[in-house]
């Protein structure tokens, strides 16, 4: 139970702080709103999701330079953090505080519900490679490890001959495949992967402070927070019993869309 928590709250630091470091940047539309509950649900849940977005920008940039070490990735997020509270606080000195207020409520109701998410028993997660998701979770997961997006490969390259890794290899759409949807840099002695960055960025972010069981709930836990930005969205326009139903109808578009193509 310990260490669920430990976790839990290491990747609930991760991606709330930069979003309350920086959340004088969302619009006054949002943080000054007249309605109480509404200004501190907009805010907090503007601050989730912006703390989402400027987390897996930063594993990206630092796995792009090939420098997402534990150490590098602490002072980097240390530096994002203490920037965003110094211009905050420089720019807006009388309201700053006012909205890290107004966000605190919900990022504690993050909190829980990154700790739920979590605790939830283990779901099956389809990661074979060549498979979306086990490409995006391998990316992460190697990321996090070797702290870049081209992970060395020293058994394949160095220990077998040229015509014995062309058994291995195969010629795919992108390059030279090592496996479904990895591609292989025989310059470099490395993998490189064939996918976008920012996803894995995030699942890495996740994995380097909760491990491969967070990773797994990545997803659900962006969701979470992205679904609270949307309730607060929608409330900010129309009425509550709108945003209500909008965001039920939202969180079970992916479920009902999945469905509806197995049975066609």
């Amino acid at each position: 139970m310990i260490p669920l928590v430990a976790d839990g709250c290491a990747v609930w630091l991760k991606l709330i702080l930069p979003g309350l470091a920086w959340v004088w940047l969302l619009p006054a539309a949002l943080t000054g709103e007249p309605h109480p509950w509404k200004r501190r649900l907009c805010t907090g849940a503007a601050a989730g999701a912006t703390g989402v977005m400027l987390a897996s920008l930063l594993t990206m940039a630092l796995g792009l330079a090939g420098v997402f070490t534990p150490t590098v990735e602490a002072a980097a997020r240390a530096a994002l953090v203490a920037a965003g509270l110094a211009a905050g606080a420089w720019l807006h000195r009388g309201r700053l505080a006012s909205m890290l207020a107004d966000a605190m409520p919900v990022s504690l109701l993050f909190l829980a519900g990154t700790l739920t998410i979590l605790s939830l028993p283990n779901r099956g997660e389809w990661l074979a490679g060549g498979w979306d998701p086990g490409v995006y979770m391998n990316e992460a997961a190697a990321l996090a490890r070797t702290g870049t997006f081209r992970p060395p490969d020293p058994l394949f390259h160095e220990s077998l001959t040229a015509d014995e890794r062309a058994v291995f290899l195969r010629r795919g759409l992108a390059g030279i495949e090592r496996f479904p949807g990895v591609m292989t840099d025989p310059a470099r002695g490395a993998f490189t992967f064939e996918f976008f960055r920012l996803t894995p960025s995030f699942f890495a972010a996740v994995h380097r402070s909760g491990g491969l069981a967070a990773m797994a709930r990545a997803n659900t836990i962006a969701g979470m927070v992205l679904l609270a930005a949307f309730f607060a969205l929608v409330w900010t326009r129309l009425r509550l019993s709108h945003a209500v139903f909008a965001t039920l109808l939202r969180s079970e578009e992916r479920r009902v869309g999945k469905e509806c193509r197995s049975r066609w």
